[in-house]
């Protein structure tokens, strides 16, 4: 395929206008300078006709390099919807680029049909990568809350060898942290085949359950995870979960479950027991259900 002899700060000129200033553009924030997006989906300034061009940056052996992918629109309900494809093998080198561009959200790729890397990415092209490094890099990256940074790290390592010790929780901690919650679904019951007695797994898959409203699911996990913990704290965390989110749901009788549960593994007096407190004190207030 011949790439275009063309910057990248020619497509950002020939695609950008002047930002409009309502609701839906505040979501994107283009404050990463391109040369900082590598292996990320991005996001050019919007067009005159309201669309946003998008694509990925990476590197395979000719320097930092722009692939246009395709278009789309932000709707009043903030939902990115794809528009119809056009051409996408217009290719920009970004030697020297000062542009500044944003990422796409992980919690928006299905939406625009797209994975954490394209379907044509060949990872292992990538020269001296190796499952150990990348895994330390995604480790380290999700201790520090970094979390794109380990989603992109972890997701190759998991593609280079998907069955590298603790590698499937890691991943799935990113992969909850970006919102992709079915897929960190799909990783965590894959790495249950082999450790069922892990409760950091059933941890996260309550919670990924939980965001994916498999509430009965959700509890379920949880109640397996707090089983196999000896450590108040994380059966602390659980348990207040799914406390909170019965207070919200005011289900008064679940929510009373799972206050008591919780109140097990706090500390009197320390934040969490505050906010059980605070909790209870509110659902007093609920209207009484009619018999």
């Amino acid at each position: 395929m011949k790439k275009l002899a063309l910057s990248f700060g020619i497509i950002l000129l020939a695609l950008s206008s002047v930002l409009a200033q309502n609701t839906t553009q505040k979501k994107l924030s283009y404050d990463r300078p391109v040369t900082s997006c590598e292996e990320q989906w991005i996001v050019c300034p919007q067009g005159a006709d309201s669309a946003y061009q998008f694509g990925f940056v990476f590197d395979q052996g000719n320097g930092l390099t722009f692939r246009l992918e395709g278009a789309f629109e932000i709707d009043k309900n903030g939902d990115y919807v794809l528009l119809p494809k056009k051409k996408v093998n217009q290719h920009a080198n970004l030697g020297g680029s000062s542009d500044l561009v944003a990422l796409i959200p992980a919690n928006k790729y299905n939406q625009l049909k797209i994975g954490i890397f394209p379907s044509w990415y060949d990872i292992q092209s990538k020269k001296g990568e190796n499952v150990f490094k990348l895994y330390t890099e995604g480790y380290v990256a999700n201790a520090r809350g970094e979390y794109d940074k380990a989603l992109i790290q972890l997701h190759k390592a998991y593609l280079l060898n998907p069955d590298y010790k603790n590698l499937r929780y890691q991943f799935a901690v990113a992969l909850n942290a970006k919102e992709l919650y079915a897929k960190a679904d799909t990783v965590l019951r894959q790495a249950m085949r082999t450790d069922r007695k892990s409760y950091k797994l059933y941890e996260e898959l309550s919670f990924a359950q939980l965001q994916q409203r498999k509430v009965k699911q959700a509890v379920r996990t949880a109640k397996k995870g707090i089983s196999l913990c000896k450590l108040n704290p994380p059966r602390a965390k659980m348990a207040i979960r799914l406390c909170i989110h019965f207070y919200h749901k005011k289900d008064k009788e679940n929510f009373k479950i799972w206050m008591k549960e919780s109140r097990k593994y706090t500390v009197d007096g320390s934040m969490q027991a505050l906010q059980i407190h605070d909790m209870l004190k509110k659902s007093k207030k609920w209207p009484k259900k009619k018999k």
